[in-house]
């Protein structure tokens, strides 16, 4: 039980949100009517992603390909995201820090999870972008919240864990779907917990 908590901010990615098809789209969407295959290219993100830089965008200018567009009707929730929301809210504030295009508060009313979240604060929206630390405070400033009350998790060590950190802010790295995959394990130990999944968080946040 991780005490005095009031507000916990969830990145979206691979923690609230299921990521691996419209992932899986926008790589083969890259690759097609190219040489490259998409096991080629794909090794490519993962080799890229365990140096700590964009695998993507890596990917991409290695092979000299053009990007092609992320696909959001693709993107799906974990299956216990709801039920986790639903828990936590009735104990703590709920807020969501994420690296996302304009128009976050609208693709999580789609989601139906808008409900649950109090504040929301979208890199796309606001100009800023995680791991700028400014991102962060400018989330505990609108919640009116102290980094020692709050708790970030996400799935990056780079983007959430390390920025939030350094910021006084408790942390937790969750380590599911196609980031599991891709995640150094040497760096787990920046973070103050780690799970495998959301259904864990109710062990560490609810008695």
């Amino acid at each position: 039980m991780i005490d005095n908590i009031k507000w916990i901010f969830f990145d979206l990615g691979s923690t609230l949100i299921d990521e691996t098809d419209a992932f899986k789209s926008q790589m083969k969407d890259t690759i097609n009517g190219t040489s490259v295959s998409y096991d080629e290219f794909n090794n490519k993100v993962i080799e890229c992603i365990k140096d700590g830089l964009h695998g993507y965008n890596e990917a991409v200018q290695f092979y000299s390909l053009d990007s092609k567009p992320w696909v959001h009707d693709k993107e799906v929730l974990y299956p216990q995201t709801k039920h986790i929301l639903e828990e936590l809210r009735e104990h703590y504030h709920i807020g969501i820090i994420a690296n996302q295009k304009e128009g976050l508060y609208d693709r999580l009313l789609k989601l139906y999870i808008a409900p649950y979240i109090d504040l929301v604060v979208g890199s796309g929206d606001v100009g800023i972008a995680k791991p700028d630390k400014k991102i962060f405070e400018l989330a505990l400033d609108t919640a009116e919240c102290e980094p020692l009350n709050a708790l970030m998790i996400g799935d990056s060590v780079k983007n959430d864990i390390l920025p939030a950190k350094e910021m006084g802010i408790h942390t937790v790295l969750i380590k599911q779907g196609f980031n599991s995959q891709y995640s150094d394990s040497s760096n787990d130990g920046e973070a103050d917990y780690i799970i495998k999944n959301l259904n864990q968080l109710l062990e560490l946040l609810i008695k």
